[in-house]
Order: C-alpha cells, then structure tokens, then sequence
C-alpha cells in the first residue's frame, strides 16, 4: 500500500467513525448533558484506536458495519 493510499484509507474511515459519532450521541440528552457529552466526544483528535479496530476488522474481513459500532464504542 503507497503512502497516499494509506492517508486516503484513513480519512475515509476517520469521516466514518466521526459521522457515526454525531449521529450516535444524542445532542437532546436531559438536563443539558447531550452537550457536555457531545463536547467531549467530538471535540477532534486523530482518533487513532478507532482506526485502530477498522484496520483489525478489514485484517481478517470481519464485518464493517459492526466494526464501526465497535470503533465508536473506543
């Protein structure tokens, strides 16, 4: 794998792991705490255990979908 196909796979799958993110924790949590945890959770960072698990995953051809579930989760 070149080096611009490795930075390719990994945006690919940061944007994956960060829209699943923003669609898995709720913003309408009570008493505010929707945004406190939103904060901490999207507030950046490379995430790299996330990709982390996406690698492993795609190592032995596990299944995407709960890949993602299991990358979030980290």
């Amino acid at each position: 794998m070149k080096i611009d196909d490795f930075s390719h796979w990994v945006r690919a799958r940061q944007c994956d792991v960060e829209r699943a993110l923003e669609r898995w924790v709720p913003e309408d949590s009570p008493a505010g705490l929707g945004c406190v945890m939103r904060y901490a959770v999207l507030d950046g960072g490379m995430r790299l255990r996330p990709l982390l698990v996406m690698a492993a995953s795609e190592a032995v051809c596990g299944d995407p979908a709960a890949a993602l579930r299991a990358a979030v989760a980290v």
